[in-house]
């Protein structure tokens, strides 16, 4: 029966100590001003004033309670609290606060941590061991940027740095494009070297970061009239070189013919009114001009029952695709009036449809055609006192403008008329200079009065008023020749 009462005793004794001054889940919380010595609870807070009448000490307390019997040495239960031992209890107790990270939670189920500012894996830290904040790169090639690890979408870890913008790609040992290739695509294409009839056409080859053609040019000659850079300088046909050909390879042809003795419509032969020659003798009479830019003249027979005027422009150089070029577009043109018309207004493209070569109509005009024959222009009968005539020369090709424009600008046919006194044909052959200068030719001479006209650079005639009746001992004379 005694090791019966033993725990009800000793409970009870329990309950009288500690219910006044503890809570009833921890009576032995030091929060609640307590502390546990073997067993029992015990007021932890000091009395400054010492034990009361009614205090005893420790000790004396621990006397004075009920004794109890001891029980068997194999049946000695649970500690006095149910729990620790008092030693320990009071090791608890002392714990520094921050001595490791907090105690997981109760309910943390461990996963594998995530990039998601949680502790998946219940270890008291977030988002450990994923490497956030270590050094990064983006991007390959020139777009490599450097940054650090952080969180991005999706619970992923990912660079913190943006990658930079592609670009062509470029021969010089780079990744322009950010591909992960260096200098790709920078071969093949098509290049060329030299300039102008020199210009060869190669593949452009990448070599040690530098871009290389590997056309050779080819070999430069020597400048000619042909629209093309033959000599391989950036210039076509430079230094008036179209303009020295025609004046080399082309002839001005001025005639004329008493009455009916030259035909009305072209003709192809006129003895001895050959390139370089002239006809001074007989009815018909013509000259032509020789490439050397001088003043080739011819006494005329007097126009009295009438005469016919002739023109011709031809070529026959070295080059006859040039020749024929130059005689097709290029060409004179003739007119007169007596009536003092404005031969400046007259659209020499009009010529012969506006005024035909036949008699009739006035102003008069013809032109060279392009076909190197000899064209007629006829007259009704003698030609007045003074009465105007005009001449025009030029080039004109839309194909080829460039040519037909620098021609115009560089060349000119000059001309004149001459008036003699009266005297017999063979005193007007000797009176009249044959070949000479134009500044010599149209200088004004005491016995021979001469005016000089000169084709312009623009369409159009450009007239000339002979000082007398073209009758009797008169010339003609003409000059092809670079524009000063």
């Amino acid at each position: 029966m005694a090791r019966r009462a033993g725990p009800a005793l000793i409970l009870s004794m329990v309950s009288w100590g500690c219910v006044p001054e503890l809570h009833f889940d921890n009576p032995c919380d030091p929060a609640n001003g307590a502390v546990c010595v073997d067993g029992a609870a015990a007021d932890a807070r000091p009395d400054p004033d010492g034990p009361g009448p009614d205090q005893a000490p420790p000790d004396a307390r621990r006397d004075a309670r009920p004794p109890v019997d001891a029980a068997p040495p194999g049946d000695a239960g649970p500690p006095p609290d149910g729990g620790l031992p008092a030693d320990a209890a009071v090791a608890d107790a002392a714990r520094p606060p921050d001595a490791g990270p907090p105690p997981p939670d109760a309910g943390c189920v461990p996963a594998p941590e995530r990039c998601n500012d949680r502790d998946d894996d219940c270890d008291g830290r977030t988002d450990e061991q994923l490497g956030l904040g270590e050094p990064c790169m983006a991007g390959v090639g020139d777009c490599q940027r450097a940054g650090t690890q952080r969180c991005g979408r999706g619970e992923a870890v990912v660079c913190g740095a943006e990658p930079g913008r592609p670009e062509d790609e470029r021969c010089d040992r780079q990744d322009n494009d950010c591909d992960g290739s260096i200098d790709e695509d920078t071969e093949g294409f098509e290049c060329a070297a030299g300039q102008g009839e020199c210009r060869r056409i190669g593949g452009v080859r990448c070599v040690a970061g530098r871009s290389t053609c590997d056309a050779t040019p080819g070999p430069a000659h020597a400048e000619v009239c042909n629209e093309l850079d033959d000599d391989c300088d950036g210039s076509v046909d430079e230094g008036g070189i179209c303009a020295a050909y025609l004046l080399s390879a082309c002839r001005v042809f001025l005639g004329q013919a008493i009455a009916d003795a030259a035909p009305d419509t072209p003709f192809a032969d006129w003895p001895g009114c050959d390139f370089n020659g002239e006809d001074v003798d007989g009815a018909n009479r013509c000259v032509s001009t020789s490439g050397d830019q001088r003043m080739h003249t011819t006494v005329l027979n007097p126009a009295v029952g009438g005469s016919t005027f002739v023109i011709r422009f031809d070529c026959q150089g070295e080059d006859p695709a040039l020749d024929l070029w130059m005689r097709t577009h290029c060409g004179l043109g003739l007119a007169i009036t007596p009536n003092d018309a404005n031969l400046g207004g007259v659209d020499v493209g009009a010529c012969p449809d506006a005024w035909p070569r036949g008699r009739g109509g006035d102003p008069r005009c013809v032109i060279s055609s392009g076909d190197g024959l000899y064209h007629p222009l006829v007259l009704d009968g003698p030609a007045g006192w003074q009465t105007p005539l005009g001449l025009a020369f030029g080039c004109e090709d839309p194909q080829r403008p460039g040519m037909a424009a620098s021609l115009n600008a560089e060349t000119r046919v000059d001309w004149m008329v001459w008036v003699g006194p009266p005297v017999g044909p063979l005193q007007c052959r000797s009176l009249l200079p044959r070949n000479l200068s134009v500044n010599d030719a149209c200088d004004p001479r005491q016995e021979i009065g001469s005016v000089c006209s000169a084709t312009a650079d623009a369409p159009g005639f450009t007239t000339l008023i002979p000082p007398g009746v073209l009758e009797g001992c008169w010339g003609l004379g003409a000059a092809l020749r670079l524009v000063p």
